[in-house]
């Protein structure tokens, strides 16, 4: 199966760190007690499993939550944990309480840190091989470590011949069984060396070193806190998605995220051989880029939901689009049946500020479009207009050329977002249309899914001609890629024809749907 790479990728490790012990053992002195090396490895073997059964039959976030809070619970209770408070506590209750607290959240931020990056083919195994590879010159240069600097070089090369089948184009990847499995070494490994100093610049370097992923998380968990989502729930505003958008290709995009990687490995580096002189420094450094990266990739915005959701006194007219734009999005995450789903789009939709606009899904093997959802800000006005369309559709005076959205899947990049004119499309589609219902200028966003494009939603300014701006054009494709999310999510697409083509014949007495726009 192609999502269970990460076996390989654990048991090529597992072996290499048995056969090291077994052929080494008595003339390489183990600077760490080998029973925590078992302990790990057992604990990464649950995590390893609880991915498995994640990538073949899924499991809830809760389930994965507990079973990775249980495997961190296993390593901190035989010893493997983060005491370098120790100094500052005298009750060894509050020692082992904090201990447990801290030890655990490391050990979930670590393990969920790789998982949440690997979106891109290639990207996480990437990292992890970046960070494995640090990792262990530190463990042997900073602590003269042997048996950890191997372990890590045995993970690093697992990931690098790995890496060579799963960069782009992929041909097997490492799914959760192999993410979860990565980033739980990652966060263990760096536990047993931050434990022989118990310093905190033992404690920034392992951060430093994963800044990418640590960066990428504390963006989610944020944006997810202040759009008042679930913190498990899936969304596509990572960084990759982010460079992506700004019309980077895949592989383009994994390279210049390797160069950052890169980039923090040698922070950690020099902040190893400087014997934490400069810690305050580099993490200055870390959060300058960590500033960059908000503002440059389009967060800043969640800046203004801040400041609006810590203000009591905010008028509802005065409230900020971005707000207004995030609140109706966290109630479009909770809509599971497609009725609500498209009424809170076209909320969003008439937020954004286009004045019409409708949802298409068609089928990939037929090719065949299905009509489903429209909308318009006054429905009185587009009456007339509905009614032009049925005559135009029923005396099938269509013409040469076809409808905007079978324009959009002929596209030969189905991610393709288009923002045309009348005039440009004279000859593409149909002038009966062009001449009749649409507006001076409308855009074409695609619904992309795991497989493929799902469908469109297209939408203008019929009534005030306005031109379309640009941030009105991201925001409507944020929305989609978050349809797409939540049909997926909702398991609608096994059977996406039949669920849409119902809601449609229930629409067929509802006068303000009788067709679509376009």
């Amino acid at each position: 199966m192609p999502l269970l790479g990460g076996i390989a990728v654990a048991f090529a490790t597992l072996f290499s760190i048995v056969s090291f012990y077994v052929i080494y053992k008595q003339e390489t002195t183990w600077p760490i007690d080998f029973s925590k090396l078992c302990i790990l490895s057992f604990s990464g073997l649950i995590i390893l499993a609880l991915g498995f059964v994640d990538d073949v039959k899924g499991v809830g976030p809760w389930g994965k939550f507990v079973i990775q809070t249980l495997a961190a619970f296993i390593i901190w209770a035989f010893g493997i944990r983060l005491n370098f408070f120790a100094d500052y506590i005298e009750s060894n209750i509050f020692i082992n309480l904090f201990s447990l607290f801290f030890t655990l959240f490391w050990m979930l931020s670590f393990t969920n840190a790789i998982n949440l990056i690997d979106g891109l083919d290639g990207l996480a195994t990437g990292i992890s091989s970046i960070s494995f590879l640090s990792l262990g010159i530190i463990s042997y240069t900073d602590n003269n470590n042997q048996a950890l600097s191997f372990v890590c070089i045995a993970l690093a090369g697992a990931t690098l011949g790995f890496l060579r089948y799963n960069f782009n184009p992929a041909k097997i990847f490492l799914g959760d069984t192999g993410s979860l499995f990565l980033g739980f070494m990652l966060g263990g490994i760096s536990l047993l060396g931050a434990m022989k100093t118990a310093t905190i610049s033992s404690v920034t370097i392992p951060i430093i070193l994963i800044g990418l992923p640590a960066i990428d998380t504390s963006f989610s968990i944020i944006r997810r806190l202040l759009k008042k989502t679930s913190i498990f729930q899936g969304d596509k505003e990572h960084i990759h998605h982010k460079l992506l958008e700004m019309g980077f290709s895949h592989r383009r995009v994994v390279i210049i995220l390797y160069c950052l990687s890169v980039f923090f490995a040698f922070l950690a580096l020099y902040l190893t051989f400087n014997s934490g002189r400069q810690t305050g420094l580099v993490v200055l450094l870390f959060s300058f880029i960590s500033y960059l990266a908000f503002n440059k990739l389009g967060y800043k915005e969640y800046l203004k939901l801040l400041k609006y959701r810590f203000s009591v006194n905010e008028e509802e007219d005065n409230v900020p689009l971005e707000v207004k734009f995030f609140d109706l999005t966290a109630k479009l995450n909770i809509a599971r049946k497609p009725e609500a789903i498209w009424e809170t789009a076209s909320k969003i939709i008439d937020t954004i500020g286009f004045e019409r606009s409708s949802l298409h899904f068609f089928d990939p093997e037929e090719r065949k479009i299905s009509k489903v959802f429209s909308w318009a800000q006054d429905l009185d006005k587009i009456e007339s207009l509905m009614k032009r369309y049925q005559k135009i559709v029923m005396g099938k005076s269509l013409g040469k050329g076809g409808s905007i959205v079978s324009y959009q899947l002929s596209q030969k990049n189905p991610k393709i977002l288009l923002v045309r004119s009348k005039e440009e499309m004279k000859g593409i589609i149909c002038d009966e249309i062009l001449k009749n219902i649409a507006a001076n200028e409308f855009v074409s966003v695609p619904i992309i899914g795991r497989n493929g494009q799902l469908g469109a939603i297209v939408a203008d300014k019929y009534f005030t001609s306005k031109p379309i701006k640009q941030e009105e054009v991201a925001m409507l494709s944020s929305l989609a890629a978050q349809i797409a999310v939540i049909i997926e999510r909702n398991q609608l697409t096994k059977n996406l024809n039949t669920v849409f083509a119902n809601v449609a014949k229930r629409q067929q007495n509802v006068e303000a749907q009788k067709n679509l726009l376009y």
